[in-house]
């Protein structure tokens, strides 16, 4: 499969098409017997475009491992203006596929745009929690000895109790995401270190997939949080 994006901007157009081809073009981009495409070369040749890959001979970059080997099957390719536009290319562990992710970086006169705080909402997944509603039972016993200080029990809970409510949430989120990220980059620290490693690649590949699966369920978790930040027609 190829995909096409095209880019258009005034008395000019630029092209950049970017995918997933299954196949390659030179013996460097796979070990072993390499599934060679006719169709993809001449695609490539006629509309003139550049592999921003920048693998050669002598470095070799794959981008899918499996135990027969591996392959660099994912590629960019630009038009000569985008070429100009260019800084860097670079490949990365990816979580959620048996891929690796080239990732290219172009200057750009586009103004950035800037997302502004939202409002707070509480994770109320959290009280699913045994251990956390143990903590909050623990703490809303020790926030009843302040109502004392408060001329009545509305300006408790509107002045006390709703802010401490909040940063209790606040700093149990905080904790848990930390945590996640740390369990996080241990798991892509491992994925390019075995990238760098001279190792077999079937246990490459075996290693890798079994990294994945734990990125996944680490994601999972933060990935309830846009179901808490949309309303229903999102």
């Amino acid at each position: 499969m190829l995909t096409y994006l095209t880019y258009y901007q005034p008395h000019k157009q630029t092209l950049s098409s970017q995918g997933t081809c299954n196949c390659v073009l030179s013996h460097s981009d796979a070990t072993g017997q390499r599934n060679y495409s006719r169709a993809l070369d001449n695609l490539v040749t006629g509309l003139g475009l550049f592999d921003v890959g920048g693998t050669t001979s002598t470095r070799p970059i794959f981008t899918h491992y499996t135990p027969a080997g591996a392959s660099r099957l994912d590629r960019i390719y630009i038009s000569p203006n985008l070429q100009r536009k260019k800084q860097r290319v670079e490949t990365i562990v990816a979580a959620f596929t048996d891929h690796l992710a080239i990732v290219m970086r172009m200057e750009t006169s586009d103004p950035i745009p800037v997302r502004e705080r939202g409002l707070w909402r509480m994770n109320t997944t959290l009280l699913d929690e045994a251990g956390f509603r143990q903590l909050l039972q623990e703490k809303w016993d020790f926030w009843r000895t302040h109502k004392k200080y408060y001329p009545t029990t509305m300006m408790w809970w509107e002045m006390y109790v709703k802010r401490m409510l909040r940063q209790t949430f606040i700093w149990e989120g905080t904790m848990r995401r930390r945590d996640r990220r740390t369990m996080e980059n241990f798991c892509y620290e491992v994925k390019r270190n075995l990238l760098r490693a001279q190792t077999d690649h079937a246990i490459k590949a075996t290693t890798l997939k079994h990294m994945k699966a734990k990125i996944t369920r680490l994601r999972h978790e933060e990935q309830k949080s846009l179901f808490l930040n949309n309303d229903e027609r999102d």
